[in-house]
Formats: structure tokens, sequence, C-alpha cells
């Protein structure tokens, strides 16, 4: 059995290429490449969060939570495309953080416009990230027209050399009409979820929901006593929750594979929630664990 590529239509350049080949793919190794890509993107965010002191402490309650999330349901059990992305993203992440009272930065922000360049080239919805670059710079950075300019020539200069590529080769006209007539961006059609499972799928986000609300506000509630870097950085992880929630609103194929992006974010807000706990702390255990239970009963 096939994978059909996360039942999203290729997206971008070279979408269609990367959806030929991974769909030739036996289906199981699809799967264990996609736990070996979970188990990695884990670890690795934990590492990002602990290095950059995005929480008050080191803990490695973010790589659990992340693969909690990122396998609440056996849909999800493999390799789509959102878990390069995902890998992408966090590679942003702990290229955006390190830009925090670095007097180097332009290498980290050129490097940073390119891998977005080419990430939208398989996957056109994260060209979306130059904004979320745009607001880091504004978060993390004071303003400094020359990094601005860095920033965009490394996310344009992918796209002049694709172009004078496709230009030699007598076929630029063609490629930029199929990408201007790719239906990528407009009004959302319905997530293509059977109604069978609408029910698990709900309790499970209405709780997710309830979990996040809780977070922010514990999170708002002790802001002002973390550093000034811990607090950019989580500034930081609130905007790039906002913006992908409102890039759903404006994809005319939208799915709700397309939300597992939030892992990230979400993680660091829940992971935030329990590493605080000092009073109570079997509640916080009994909402782990009603947690969990959402999960296993969406897999059956």
């Amino acid at each position: 059995m096939k994978t059909d590529f996360l039942q999203i239509e290729p997206q971008g350049i070279f979408g269609y290429l990367l959806s030929d080949f991974l769909n030739s793919v036996p289906q199981f190794l699809l799967v264990i490449l996609a736990i070996v890509l979970v188990t990695g993107e884990a670890i690795y965010l934990n590492q990002v969060l602990n290095r950059h002191e995005v929480l008050y402490k080191n803990t490695r309650l973010p790589a659990l939570i992340y693969i909690i999330l990122m396998s609440f349901n056996n849909d999800v059990i493999s390799f789509h495309i959102i878990l390069l992305v995902n890998l992408c993203l966090i590679i942003l992440c702990d290229k955006f953080f390190s830009l925090f009272k670095n007097e180097n930065a332009s290498k980290i922000i050129f490097d940073s416009g390119m891998l977005i360049a080419l990430v939208s080239m398989f996957y056109l919805p994260f060209i979306s990230l130059l904004l979320f670059l745009v607001i880091v710079l504004i978060i993390i950075r004071p303003f400094r027209f020359r990094e601005w300019l860095v920033a965009f020539i490394g996310f344009l200069l992918p796209y002049f050399f694709l172009g004078v590529y496709y230009f030699l080769k007598d076929t630029l006209q063609k490629n930029v009409s199929l990408v201007l007539h790719e239906s990528v961006f407009g009004i959302p059609e319905t997530f293509r979820v059977s109604l069978q499972r609408e029910a698990a799928y709900f309790l499970f986000v209405i709780y997710l929901m309830f979990m996040i609300f809780v977070s922010l506000v514990r999170l708002r509630a002790n802001f002002f006593k973390n550093t000034v870097k811990t607090r950019s950085t989580q500034q930081v992880m609130i905007f790039i929750s906002m913006l992908i929630a409102a890039e759903g609103f404006f994809l005319s194929h939208a799915s709700l594979f397309f939300y597992l992006q939030l892992a990230i974010p979400f993680s660091v807000f829940i992971a935030y929630l329990y590493a605080t706990s000092k009073k109570r702390v079997w509640l916080y255990e009994v909402s782990l664990w009603f947690f969990l239970i959402l999960i296993v009963q969406s897999y059956f």
C-alpha cells in the first residue's frame, strides 16, 4: 500500500518530484522513516529550547509533549511533508534564537532566508515564514536596514538562480505560469476528515485548546519574571503559533495535517505549564494521563 503523501496536493516547483518519489516507497519504510524523524525532531527541539533558555529551566518535557502531539492519531503515523517542514522549522528557530545579541548575525539571517526559499520550492505555504523572519528581526534585533536587506537577498537568491536556469532552457514563462495558477491560497475547503472520526478529533482538539489556554495564562503570569532572552524567545513561539493558525485560513486545500506544525510551539507552552507546576502536582499528572487516554481512544 502506498502513501498518498499526506492527502495534500503537492505544492511548490519541486513538490511533484518529491511526491512521486515518496509514493514509490513501500508504506512500512515510510512509517519507520516517520518514527525516526519524529524522534529526532523531538530530541533536537528539546536541545534547542534548553540551549537558548526558552523555558526557565532545562527539562525534557518538550520532547515528550512533541512526540505525543505528533502521534495523536494513527492517520499521522506515516511519512508526510509536514515532518520535513517541522524539521526545517526547528532549524529556523535554532537560527533565530541565535540572533539574540549576536554581532555577526548577517550570515544567520542570510541562511534563514535561503532555507525558507528552498523549502518553499517543495512546499509553497512555507513561504509565509518570510513574514515570520521579519517578525523575529523586530522582536530580537534592533532595526538595521542591512540585515533586512540580507534576509530578502537570501530568500530571493535560490529563485533567481532557478529563474536563470529556466530562462536558459526557454521554459521560464511556462514554469512561472504553473506556479501562478496553482490554487494554493484561497477560500479553504472542508477538512478531509471522515464523519466517523470527527468525534475523536473534536475531543482531542477541545482538550488541547484548553491546555494551551491554561499554559498561556501561566506564561503571562510569569512573563516578567524571566530573563530578557527568555521573554524574547517565548514571544517568538507565540507569534509563530499565531502565524501558522492564521495561514490555515488562507489555504485553499487546508488539511488537518497542516496544523501539525503547531506541535512545535504547543509543546513549548504545555511543557512550560508542567515545568512550573509546584502545587497540586497530582492534578497535572492526571491531566497528562487524560491527554494520553484521548489519544489512545482516537486509535480505535
